[in-house]
């Protein structure tokens, strides 16, 4: 689209799709490869208007290069494999209204362009972003929907913020994917109020799932409880067992007027509100905190609490604040404020800290009207400090009362009971620690590392065993309960900077499992026991194995996946049918002890990546051999595993025994007639 199919700005040329929707409206699709793109809107393009258009299998979507006074109303983009809406080069004056991006890689990527206006959309499950912005741009963002669980993404990236503005959105996350990133300083956000923080924006928008009806089939009406209160694709009306947040949540300055009645006086977000399809206010009373909502954490400032409310005039309330998980509410942030403001000031100072904070609204003339957050948010000044203990404290070093599965503070003389829970229900940061006291806990599932309880390679989130008995069957022991298959005792994630020390982990089919990880660490851990491997490191994993003791797998003691990058030093790997199993990426082991004992057995069993070892202690004992591989034949001795890699491999390595003190009482220390 050039000039040529231009109208002028008091008679735009209107490209209008069929709103028919129950017969499958007007469908653009390629039918074998992805075509280049779906629109292209080229320099002289202006007061166009594109409305009721599907694009389905395209790499772009819409292209607007340069292009002025342009309004896309209801254009919806469904896996476009690089960008669903695509504006540069200088185009002014765009409006993006009712319009969708569905998977694919970038909802809406800006870059040289001004005056934008993205409102009342769905960017859905975007791979990278939902919208990018780069430099010289001025858009404002809301009342829509960007939601992505796709593992990496993240909702914004912003080059440079001058220019960008956002609120009144739907900010929608999973565990694996980030609300916001900030390419220049480099920061990011993984929570609503982390994003909050960082930039200002989105100030009044919501992170809570959207319960939208049916996403995947391309349905984004919003869920409600009112009578009829939701219209179908056939054009029908249904209603739903819950209320969707995003019912009276978008900009109060909004026009509201072509919603149906009730409709709560204020407009919805999404892909349907302002509209004739807009789902119906519930005629009942109800309150809906919405900041904090998906956890994250506070400190000593200021922040705006801010909720929905309907069927309320004149009520009042009060807000406040509990820092036990619910058990009291001993923190108020204010009594009397009127309930339909829809937002109160929380000035935090001199409260403790505390990682199981929740904040909740009571109307005061029915005190029946009250909700809570239900996701535990952090009150931090300093890095936490997490405590978890058995119900056994005789041999307690950091605790002085029985761990309990409801001690949310988590102190030494309220202990939780369980690691797992703590990675379950708290917003773990860099430098907080968890300090795991004396005892075994046999846990049902796998304790889930990922990025929301992360830390950096520098700063990492730590979790401390007993370091008076490091290595022992009676220090601090953490394991599966039953050994099934692929089963974990801990599953790291897309984690970042967690630091393990001074445990054991054991009786699983893996004991640590780590995929798409960075700065893991192994520090004074021993695993054992286990099915298939005690530490597998994954595609896009970097991890650091330290004085660590890695024994008694069926299969592999220590595995690297293409892609991964593991250090090993001052370790200690034996009795595993292989001691390192390198399928790929690249393995550094240096000044560790490798013994292999028996038939089939060996030191290291390679397949591909990269081996660098050097002065390490390399035994095969019992007809075992020190390295084998597919379509390689076995190094029985070391000798000959030095000439097979012409020396490159363990130069100055040796085989001796290593005349432990005690190995039979895991005392790893080297006898010596020095002392």
């Amino acid at each position: 689209l050039t000039a040529a199919f231009s109208g002028p700005a008091t008679n735009p040329v209107v490209i209008a799709g069929s709103p028919n929707r129950a017969a499958g409206g007007s469908v653009f699709r390629s039918t074998g490869n992805p075509r280049p793109m779906g629109f292209d809107f080229r320099a002289g393009a202006s007061n166009l208007i594109v409305r009721d258009i599907v694009l389905s299998n395209v790499v772009r979507g819409v292209t607007l290069s340069n292009a002025v006074n342009v309004v896309l109303d209801g254009v919806e983009v469904r896996g476009a494999t690089f960008r669903a809406f695509e504006i540069l080069n200088y185009a002014n004056n765009l409006e993006l209204i009712h319009c969708v991006a569905h998977g694919g890689g970038t909802g809406v990527y800006l870059n040289q362009a001004t005056n934008i206006y993205v409102r009342h959309g769905v960017y859905w499950n975007n791979t990278a972003n939902a919208i990018y912005v780069g430099a010289g741009v001025g858009v404002q963002v809301e009342n829509s929907v960007l939601a992505s669980t796709v593992s990496g993404a993240a909702l914004y990236s912003v080059g440079v913020t001058n220019g960008f503005e956002s609120d009144y959105n739907n900010l929608f996350v999973g565990p694996r994917s980030q609300v916001g990133a900030v390419r220049a300083p480099a920061a990011t956000a993984d929570s609503l109020v982390a994003w909050q923080r960082l930039l200002r924006r989105d100030i009044h928008s919501l992170p809570q799932d959207p319960l939208l009806a049916d996403p995947e089939r391309f349905d984004y009406h919003p869920k409600t409880v009112e009578t009829l209160g939701r219209v179908l694709p056939n054009g029908e009306r249904t209603s739903d067992t819950v209320t969707s947040p995003l019912i009276d949540a978008g900009n109060p300055a909004s026009d509201f007027s072509a919603e149906p009645m009730p409709n709560g006086g204020r407009v919805n977000i999404g892909r349907h509100g302002g509209t004739a399809e807009a789902s119906l206010t519930p005629s009942l009373p109800w309150i809906q905190p919405l900041t904090l909502a998906d956890g994250g954490g506070v400190s000593n400032g200021m922040y705006e609490l801010v909720w929905t409310v309907g069927g309320f005039s004149n009520e009042t309330a009060r807000v406040d604040v509990t820092l036990d998980g619910g058990k009291t509410w001993g923190v108020v942030v204010t009594s009397g404020v009127p309930l339909m403001n829809g937002s109160a000031v929380w000035t935090v100072t001199n409260v403790p800290d505390t990682p199981a904070a929740l904040w909740r609204l009571t109307c005061l003339q029915n005190t029946n009207h009250t909700a809570q957050t239900t996701n535990f948010f952090a009150i931090r000044n300093q890095p936490l400090n997490i405590y978890v203990a058995t119900a056994d404290t005789n041999e307690a070093i950091y605790v002085t009362a029985p761990g309990m599965a409801d001690n949310w503070r988590a102190t030494p003389d309220a202990p939780l009971d369980s690691v797992r829970r703590v990675f379950e229900r708290f917003d773990l940061e860099p430098g907080d620690r968890v300090w795991v006291d004396t005892g075994v806990y046999a846990e049902d599932e796998p304790i889930v590392i990922s990025l929301k309880n992360s830390g950096t390679s520098n700063n990492p989130v730590r979790i401390i065993g007993n370091t008076n008995r490091t290595y022992l069957d009676t220090g601090t022991v953490l394991k599966r309960a039953i050994r099934s298959g692929n089963s974990y005792v801990f599953h790291l994630t897309g984690a970042q900077g967690v630091s393990l020390e001074s445990l054991m982990v054991s009786n699983a089919w893996t004991a640590i499992y780590a995929e798409n990880s960075q700065g893991i660490s192994l520090e004074r851990v021993r695993g054992a026991y286990c099915v298939s491997n005690v530490v597998y490191a994954g595609a896009n994993t970097w991890m650091d194995v330290n004085r660590t003791i890695v024994e008694g797998s069926l299969n592999w003691g220590l595995t690297a996946f293409t892609g991964s990058t593991v250090k090993v030093r001052h370790s200690y790997l034996h009795g595993n049918r292989a001691n390192l199993f390198r399928r790929g990426g690249t393995v550094d082991i240096r000044n560790s002890i490798l013994e292999a004992s028996g038939q089939s057995a060996f030191a290291y069993y390679l397949t591909g990546g990269t081996l660098v070892s050097d002065f390490n202690n390399i035994r095969a004992l019992e007809g075992a051999s020190v390295a084998g591989g597919e379509n390689r034949l076995p190094d029985r001795f070391l000798i000959d595993w030095q000439t097979s890699t012409a020396f490159a491999n363990d130069n100055s390595s040796f085989g001796y025994a290593p005349e432990f003190a005690d190995k039979s009482g895991l005392d790893f220390h080297l006898k010596s007639e020095a002392g």
